[in-house]
């Protein structure tokens, strides 16, 4: 599934779309086995289309960090698979992910997720995948 490489995500390094295949870490900040982590898998609407949907998740991941970097999130790699997407992403605490989802920031986050894809699984990740 995973490709070997892993690109630092930056929107200068891109066309409009994100590859298949290949794991993006879009933040990587240390963290240490205390840290909360969550793992989600969401799958592209049936209204979106393979081509679009890279191009529509390039755009969500931009805002995810730009909305949660701030939000104490530490460290999120996605990547992207046949209309999937598949995250890791890790949180000062399960309360910092508790708050910045329950506020308008991650309303915003949840609306823009929701117009191109149906959340299949977000939960707690176990300490011992990373």
């Amino acid at each position: 599934l995973f490709e070997k490489i892993i690109y630092e995500f930056k929107t200068d390094k891109f066309n409009d779309k994100l590859q298949e295949d290949v794991l993006y870490k879009i933040t990587s900040n240390p963290y240490t086995k205390n840290n909360y982590r969550t793992f989600f898998i969401g799958k592209e609407k049936d209204n979106i289309s393979k081509k679009e949907f890279n191009k529509i998740l390039k755009g969500h991941i931009q805002l995810v960090k730009e909305l949660f970097e701030p939000l104490q999130m530490i460290s999120y790699e996605a990547i992207s698979h046949n209309g999937l997407e598949i995250a890791y992403q890790v949180w000062e605490s399960q309360d910092a992910l508790t708050k910045a989802f329950s506020g308008e920031v991650g309303k915003k986050a949840t609306d823009d997720v929701s117009r191109f894809m149906n959340g299949l699984v977000f939960k707690e990740a176990h300490n011992n995948l990373r």
